[in-house]
């Protein structure tokens, strides 16, 4: 999903409404890491699985202020009250930080880490 909201963000270049939709696309896959990280249902909300991040020290405050960002602007999308063009710059900021927050829910080998 993460490569998809890439290869929609270079694609919007042409079809600009792909900008928008190369965010939405990172954030389903932040929502899609967090449920596989906790091996969650989709009946778990978002929300809980945030706060799950939260009080298991997954992730520091300045990213749980993040995640709940972009779960309220996830929301925006899904119930359609969110809509509008966004700007390459609007876009590729929010595709970088799905991109770290999925990095720090599963940080490789590498890191030193197991998980």
């Amino acid at each position: 999903m993460l490569k998809t909201s890439r290869d929609l963000f270079c694609t919007a270049t042409i079809h600009y409404d792909f900008f928008v939709v190369g965010v939405v696309w990172s954030l389903m896959a932040v929502e899609g890491a967090l449920r596989e990280r906790y091996a969650a249902s989709n009946k778990v909300r978002l929300v809980d699985l945030i706060k799950r991040a939260e009080a298991d020290e997954l992730l520091d405050s300045a990213w749980i202020e993040r995640l709940n960002a972009a779960r309220q602007l996830r929301n925006g999308f899904a119930h359609t009250r969110q809509t509008g063009a966004w700007t390459p710059g609007m876009a590729s900021g929010t595709i970088d930080a799905s991109h770290q927050v999925v990095a720090r829910l599963f940080p490789s080998p590498e890191d030193g880490n197991d998980f």
